[in-house]
């Protein structure tokens, strides 16, 4: 019943699903960015190193507001399933662009290297 879950990944997988968890990684570090470059405090605004600092989160769109010597919050849910859309677009998008582009080395029979292993 479960057969395909384990053979091994083709090549094409393989380097699509790496370029998809790197398009995960540089969407976390853009969010990351944006909280450091937009927040009073910078990236210590997140974990709490300033009390009476703003801290925004969210990129492409403003998403959280939050903070400041009044304690005002503002959270955008519209902003944060657009940057959600964003975000998985440009996962599947490193996904296909490396398993388009990407190149293990040379081509190999993986269905007889799946037999042979079996051996």
């Amino acid at each position: 019943m479960f057969t395909s879950l384990s053979r091994p990944l083709s090549r094409r997988s393989r380097n699509f699903l790496n370029g998809f968890v790197s398009g995960a990684l540089i969407v976390v570090l853009l969010n990351l960015l944006a909280i450091h470059l937009r927040s009073d405090a910078g990236i210590s605004a997140l974990i709490g190193g300033c009390y009476d600092c703003t801290l925004r989160a969210g990129f492409p769109w403003l998403v959280l507001e939050s903070g400041g010597f009044v304690n005002r919050s503002h959270f955008d849910p519209q902003a944060l399933f657009h940057d959600v859309l964003v975000g998985v677009g440009i996962w599947i998008a490193c996904g296909f662009l490396a398993a388009q582009f990407l190149d293990d080395g040379p081509d190999v029979d993986e269905a007889q290297l799946w037999e042979d292993s079996l051996d």
